[in-house]
């Protein structure tokens, strides 16, 4: 069992750290779907959803559920099926060839980024689509579904990236060193994009679909309150006996927007608009008209998502049931061409504030790695250039780092040539000793030696000379 573990233990630990992930995604988009998209109590998950669209609210949490397991360990596996291949470098990495472990090192720098991006598209494309065909309805639902989970599931897979890291760079630990660049080297600048930019547009879009979605609810309310007040008045104030009573009231109706449309729901089940001309709504707007609408006080909704509502009233002429009501849209184009300049503006100015940070961090790293650079180009010549220390960070440290070494770098470099002169001096004092030496051990020349005897034969002898003195006296 172990040998079949061991493996793929680092798979194994990614899996289960993306299945606990799983069931805590799962259960806040579970709460936040119908909150966020502003679903009607009591029509989702319940008999009311199952008659419309052969499935309820909770198959689709688990079929979203399990959309996000499936690309998740499509995707770990995939990506790192490089470690089952290359298992053996990381205990004996002398039998790998040089290539092959600038290759795994590669592979090492890159893969988490490359996790990171395809687990943050995928899966919030699929559960979008998921959602899209489950829910039958597209457009500002399936963009409101697909900001929501591209929110949650950027901020977890940010998680997932630095655990990858950690794990990997347990194993880069294990690799010899190799000083030349992995072939896909990524700057520190754009690793600030991968790390920030994308918790950036998270919050942006994430506040934007939360603020949105009170707008609605609120602004719902409003004119719901609105075309009550309005549809109560004109039926009390007037005597409605006959069916053109009735449309005649509906003429005299005022609109909050002019898109909104008055209309007229006969005993039959057909709709008109308060010109007479025929008219349809949804299948969700008709059953909750006829189901629940008399429970909400004559408040109907939409389609789940769909940020339209409903005023009505029932009237009775003639022993028939007839309901007057108002059709409106809660939010508008201008709204939402309003939330969009604002997120595009908001982007754009924190690209550039993340550019110029990035750009100007980078560029204090490149001086420190220049400088170790020329040291390594300079070889033994004498090293006196310092770094500027312009921020008080670890950047600063470092740059303080770096001129101590460089300080201890000249002095070393100093005693070096001083031990250098020293040894020259001494070898030169060897030198001329042994010649001295040689000098002394050679024998004499044999006519230094005849002119040392002559001279000596030729210099009278200190007693002759003293007898000499004592004959010429007497």
């Amino acid at each position: 069992m172990k040998k079949v573990i061991e493996p793929h233990k680092i798979q194994i630990k990614l899996l289960l750290v993306l299945v606990a992930g799983i069931a805590i995604l799962a259960s806040l988009f579970y709460f936040l779907i119908p909150n966020i998209l502003n679903y009607p109590e009591g029509t989702y998950n319940s008999a009311f959803q199952s008659e419309l669209e052969n499935t309820n609210y909770n198959i689709q949490a688990v079929l979203m559920a399990f959309a996000i397991f499936v690309v998740f360990v499509v995707i770990v596996l995939f990506q790192t099926r490089f470690l089952i291949k290359y298992q053996g470098m990381f205990e004996s990495p002398e039998k790998y060839s040089e290539k092959e472990i600038r290759y795994v090192r590669d592979k090492l720098y890159n893969t988490p980024y490359t996790m990171y991006v395809l687990n943050i598209i995928a899966p919030s494309i699929i559960i979008t689509l998921i959602h899209a065909f489950t829910i039958k309805q597209l457009g500002i639902t399936t963009l409101k579904i697909f900001i929501l989970m591209f929110s949650f599931i950027t901020v977890y897979v940010s998680g997932v990236l630095l655990y990858t890291k950690k794990l990997f760079k347990t194993l880069l630990l294990k690799l010899p060193t190799i000083n030349e660049v992995c072939y896909k080297r990524v700057s520190i600048r754009y690793r600030f994009f991968y790390h920030i930019l994308p918790l950036i547009i998270v919050a942006i879009l994430f506040t934007a679909l939360l603020g949105y979605s009170r707008v609605i609810v609120e602004k719902g309310n409003s004119i719901y309150e609105i075309y009550k007040e309005r549809l109560t008045y004109w039926i009390k104030s007037q005597s409605i006996e006959t069916f053109e009573d009735l449309q005649e009231v509906a003429r005299s109706i005022s609109l909050y927007n002019e898109e909104d449309i008055v209309f007229i729901k006969k005993p039959d089940g057909t709709f008109i608009d308060k010109e007479g001309k025929t008219i349809t709504f949804s299948a969700y707007f008709n059953k909750y008209l006829n189901e629940v609408s008399p429970q909400k006080n004559g408040r109907v909704y939409e389609y789940y998502g769909v940020d339209a509502q409903g005023c009505v009233q029932e009237i009775q002429i003639e022993g028939k049931v007839y309901i007057l009501g108002v059709y409106f849209e809660v939010t508008s184009t201008n709204l939402l061409y309003y939330f969009l300049a604002a997120f595009i503006s908001l982007l754009l100015v924190d690209i550039i504030v993340l550019e110029l940070f990035a750009s100007s961090y980078s560029s204090d790293i490149k001086i420190v790695a220049d400088s170790f650079q020329n040291m390594t180009k300079q070889g033994s010549k004498r090293v006196v250039e310092k770094l500027p220390v312009t921020s008080n960070d670890e950047v600063g440290d470092l740059c303080i780092a770096f001129n101590n070494v460089q300080d201890l770098t000249t002095q070393y470099i100093e005693q070096i040539h001083s031990s250098q002169d020293i040894l020259v001096e001494r070898e030169r004092l060897a030198s001329l000793g042994q010649m001295i030496g040689r000098n002394s051990t050679q024998p004499k020349n044999a006519n230094h030696v005849h002119i040392r005897s002559s001279r000596r034969l030729n210099r009278p002898n200190k007693r002759i000379r003293c007898l000499n003195r004592r004959s010429r006296s007497n």
